[in-house]
């Protein structure tokens, strides 16, 4: 899940662009928004600590690639360690932005980036407050503006081997 720069792509990118240009109608959508990079105030909150800052971009996963295509972070995203990994992407600007995504996908541990253009926080529940509100997005599908409230649920999922 995720509110900010990248719920706005999602929101952007219409179903006749995917339909032609596949996972390039997200990058230009995204070209059309770079410009509009701003951060918010934005309160984040990880098994009950508070963080204020600002964001652009907040992803919040469980598991998988930060970008579809193959990108993963160098400290993975395992699925079976039953916690959340928040991304978050505090400062305006394509190159800060930048920055902090290269930063984020280069560290080796959590916490805020070198540059502090971004910032990787992990735990069971993170809630993230924007405001004013931003476009929301679950699983690339998008989302009137709202709080995201994210939590590991154990056994919530059965898995049945064959």
């Amino acid at each position: 899940v995720g509110t900010g720069f990248d719920a706005r792509v999602i929101e952007a990118t219409t179903a006749e662009a995917k339909r032609r240009l596949g996972v390039a109608a997200y990058f230009l959508a995204a070209s059309r928004l770079l410009a509009h990079l701003s951060p918010q105030p934005t309160v984040i909150t990880v098994d009950g600590v508070r963080s204020e800052l600002t964001s652009v971009a907040v992803a919040i996963m469980n598991a998988g690639e930060v970008i579809p295509g193959g990108i993963r972070p160098r400290m993975p995203v395992p699925v079976n360690d039953g916690l959340l990994h928040a991304f978050v992407l505090p400062r305006g600007g394509i190159a800060g932005s930048l920055h902090g995504l290269l930063e984020l996908l280069l560290a080796a541990e959590p916490g805020e980036s070198a540059s502090g253009n971004g910032v990787r926080l992990i735990g069971r529940s993170v809630r993230v407050e924007v405001q004013p509100p931003a476009p929301v997005e679950v699983d690339g599908d998008p989302f009137e503006p709202a709080v995201l409230d994210a939590r590991i649920l154990p056994g919530a999922l059965s898995v049945i081997r064959a």
